[in-house]
């Protein structure tokens, strides 16, 4: 359990440092591309206070070990 979760924030963190990087290329200007990208964002831009705060919560946690 513990091994999938280190594993899960591993992805996760590749998969910002991408999207950090490929949000910015100027390719990306479909009417497609931006249509769905909007609703992916707006999935995203829901929960992203309480994962933010989950993150915090573990990171002070596992800090004290």
């Amino acid at each position: 359990m513990e091994r999938v979760f280190l594993q899960d924030l591993e992805q996760t963190q590749k998969a910002m440092l991408r999207v950090l990087a490929k949000s910015q290329d100027p390719k990306l200007q479909s009417a497609a591309f931006r249509a769905q990208a909007n609703l992916l964002t707006a999935a995203l831009l829901g929960p992203t206070t309480a994962f933010l705060r989950t993150l915090r919560q573990l990171h002070d946690h596992t800090g004290q070990a």
